[in-house]
This record gives structure tokens, C-alpha cells and sequence, in this order.
């Protein structure tokens, strides 16, 4: 699918959900990283701003009314809110969330950590933790989202929150409550949406077509 097709079916979902909502996507293209340790310094390409852009623009034009917006400390996470949201056509403050860029959570030894970042790909690490492998210096899925679900919950919404993090994340979340994982080609693109939806009291997840409640 390419982007407009995501977004389409996105709209289509929320038109049938009556509450706050939250529009949780991937930053932008980037430059390549070559060292895990590098991981805040990668910034969008030239491709990457344009696509914030043009997507705000066509948000616009598609009827997503965004409220708010959250987004990662991470800087190409925060550059691609501002450009979304100028390509939207709103000036609106970007709330920064640590959590949504910080994997420190997920991690019970850092030193085990380390050793881990070393020998795997950060995707590979992730498909690990949805399928239930015990991965050296990680805990467990839910025990690593649970802080960011929390915080992202403590939040006021508003109809339609934008939020703006890694591939990580929004593998985790897709992958916890959905049963998915997202090897090869099947791994989260750029700029692609998941949505959160209140319920409640509680909160439905929504990826790719399939959804269920979160926790």
C-alpha cells in the first residue's frame, strides 16, 4: 500500500469510531543509521520532509481534524510533527513525550542491553520480544509499553491526536495487541498509521486493517 492508501483506510476506520482518538505514526524517511549507538543522530532526507509535507496537506484535505500532537524527543520525530502539521496548516505546540523515544523501559540490564545491540538489529530484537523469546537484557512486551501506555493515557487527547515516534513503538504496540510480527517487507514504514481508540475506559488498537483492545 502506499501512503495515501494507509491514510485512507485510516479515515475510513475513524469515521465509524465516536470518541478521542490518536493517530500514532513512524517519523518520516531519514538517512541511514549505521550504528545503533547513533540512533538520535539520523535526520530526515530531503524525501522525508517532502512527504511531511505533501501527508499534512492531504490530511487536510480528507477531513482528519488533529487537535493535538505529541511526538518523540528524537529530533527527526519532532521535524516531522512540525512539517505534518505546517503541510496541515496549523501552528499547534508538539508536546514532547520521553517515553515515546526512549527504549529504556523495555530494558532489566543495561549491560546485557549493550551486548544485545551489538549482535542484533533493533527489528530483530522487537520481532523477538513479540514472540514471546527471552532476549537478553529485555523484559517482556507488556512490561516494557506499559509505562509509555500509561503516560501517553495520562495525556488529554482531544478528538484526534497526532503522535509521532519510532518503528519500534509502533511495531510493540501493533504487535502486543494484534498477535503481529513484522519481519522483511511486512516491517512499519514511514509515516504509517496506527490508531489508538478510547473506549471507556479502555482502548482499542488499530493496524493494518485488523484491530483489538490493547491490554
Amino acid at each position: 500500500m502506499n501512503v495515501k492508501d494507509w491514510y485512507s483506510a485510516a479515515i475510513t476506520r475513524l469515521m465509524r469510531h465516536e470518541g478521542e482518538a490518536m493517530i500514532i505514526l513512524r517519523h518520516a524517511h531519514r538517512h541511514p543509521i549505521t550504528n545503533t549507538f547513533q540512533h538520535e543522530l539520523a535526520m530526515l532526507t530531503e524525501e522525508g520532509k517532502e512527504c511531511s509535507m505533501a501527508l499534512g496537506s492531504w490530511l487536510a484535505e480528507n477531513g482528519f481534524n488533529i487537535t493535538s500532537c505529541m511526538a518523540s524527543p528524537v529530533r527527526r520525530c519532532e521535524e516531522t510533527a512540525e512539517l505534518i502539521l505546517q503541510g496541515y496548516g496549523e501552528d499547534m505546540e508538539i508536546r514532547t513525550v520521553n517515553l515515546l523515544g526512549n527504549i529504556g523501559p523495555f530494558i532489566n540490564d543495561e549491560e546485557a542491553a549493550e551486548i544485545t545491540f551489538r549482535l542484533m538489529h533493533m527489528r530483530d530484537i522487537c520481532n523477538g520480544l513479540l514472540d514471546g523469546d527471552i532476549v537478553p537484557g529485555f523484559k517482556d512486551v507488556m512490561s516494557g509499553l506499559k509505562p509509555l501506555v500509561d503516560d501517553l493515557h495520562s495525556h488529554t487527547w482531544g478528538e484526534l491526536t497526532l503522535v509521532v515516534t519510532h518503528d519500534f513503538f509502533v511495531a510493540s504496540l501493533a504487535g502486543h495487541a494484534l498477535g503481529m510480527c513484522f519481519r522483511g517487507e511486512e516491517w512499519i514504514g514511514f509515516v504509517e498509521p496506527m490508531l489508538l481508540l478510547r473506549e471507556g475506559d479502555r482502548t482499542k488498537a488499530w493496524f493494518r486493517g485488523q484491530e483489538d483492545y490493547l491490554f
